[in-house]
């Protein structure tokens, strides 16, 4: 709870409560069900959460028509792609029984499907947020990816 009022705070102070608004809707959702990295600490991961939302945040407030780049677009659809592979990702710190995977991965299915018709329908409207929305699938993805290849490292 502290990390989201402190993301709160960071958008209120960066003006930007849309990106907030976005963050609830696209990318928590999204990284509750499809796993990823999970850092070994609290307070890493609390700072981690807070400079990548800062970066993303900054990103997207440069960007407001990101969504109309194809380069993005086309990565967007790459880290979609991703996430219908690996997600859910099992995560020893976060380990999940075979039927609770096999429902967390028919929720990310739903609600990637969810993403991507909002997605054409901010896209037809010109509607920013849709910018917002690729930012944070691509951030999953992200998660996702640095998860797994920290599984496969030689510890």
């Amino acid at each position: 709870m502290s990390v989201v009022l402190a993301l709160l705070g960071i958008s209120i102070l960066g003006n930007s409560l849309e990106f907030f608004i976005g963050f609830l809707l696209f990318f928590v959702p999204l990284r509750i069900f499809s796993g990823g990295y999970h850092a070994k600490h609290s307070e890493t991961c609390f700072l981690m959460s807070i400079l990548t939302y800062t970066i993303f945040m900054f990103l997207y407030k440069q960007n407001l028509e990101l969504y109309k780049n194809m380069g993005i677009v086309s990565l967007t659809i790459l880290a979609i792609l991703i996430l219908l592979k690996w997600a859910p990702l099992v995560n020893e710190n976060h380990p999940l029984a075979d039927d609770q995977y096999k429902r967390n991965k028919k929720i990310v299915l739903g609600i990637l499907a969810v993403d991507v018709l909002l997605f054409i329908l901010f896209y037809k409207m010109n509607y920013s947020l849709a910018s917002g929305e690729l930012l944070f699938i691509l951030l999953v993805a992200i998660f996702l990816i640095v998860a797994k290849l920290e599984k496969s490292l030689p510890v």
